[in-house]
């Protein structure tokens, strides 16, 4: 009898924990926003703001799709400040006609590389054509050899390998 009176008190402790690690809708704050932002931005190289409300919207705690007699909801707000956030940081830049696309600018490029590299995901095809036409360009990749010592690279030879002394 005691021993199950010990498994109901684990039973009734792991409940509550449970609830504290899980939450089945959090309230929503632009930290939580910036991934589904960044999702779209990934796939479709702009985003819309009633594109990420729309793909948040089944997950965010009730309390945030409600709205007023003419006012946006918590969750539409959210959305626009971190929208807003991100083209002031410039990391998108805003359109005009409500498309946000992603900013060739230094701060876009690194944030932009960083997520597609977290995520093994693919650059939008229109950042990587404003990286190559941008002031890295045209640079090599490695010195060429002899240019650091100054001597001429068209006087240099190349030394035999170990594997070409095998293959004889």
């Amino acid at each position: 009898m005691t021993l199950s009176l010990v498994n109901d008190d684990l039973a009734g402790l792991g409940e509550m924990f449970g609830a504290v690690l899980f939450e089945e809708t959090p309230r929503i704050n632009p930290a939580r926003v910036r991934p589904f932002v960044f999702a779209v931005l990934l796939l479709r190289a702009a985003v819309r703001a009633s594109e990420v409300t729309a793909s948040l919207g089944c997950h965010v705690h009730p309390d945030d799709l409600r709205r007023g007699d003419g006012e946006a909801s918590q969750l539409d707000r959210v959305v626009q400040h971190t929208l807003i956030d991100l083209v002031q940081r410039g990391v998108l830049r805003d359109r005009g006609d409500g498309l946000y696309v992603l900013s060739s600018s230094s701060e876009g490029c690194r944030l932009a590389i960083s997520i597609a590299a977290a995520l093994d995901a693919q650059l939008p095809d229109h950042l990587l054509q404003e990286i190559g036409r941008g002031p890295f360009a045209g640079l090599p990749l490695r010195d060429a050899p002899g240019q650091r010592e100054g001597r001429n690279p068209s006087a240099w030879k190349p030394e035999r390998s170990r594997f070409a002394w095998i293959c004889r």
